[in-house]
């Protein structure tokens, strides 16, 4: 069996939807960490099943 380490969130977390080409939806959503301006991630939608 695989485990995995669930990462921690960021103190400060960023969250944006933007037009984007996903087959499953219109716009999609990017998570950034605020304080150190990275992407954490792009969810290919902005659906409650996705955040």
């Amino acid at each position: 069996m695989v485990s995995f380490e669930k990462p921690k969130l960021p103190k400060v977390l960023c969250i944006d939807e933007f037009k984007g080409n996903a087959e499953t939806g219109k716009y999609q959503c990017i998570l950034v960490d605020g304080k150190h301006h990275k992407v954490i991630d792009i969810l290919k939608d902005r659906t409650f099943a996705y955040l």
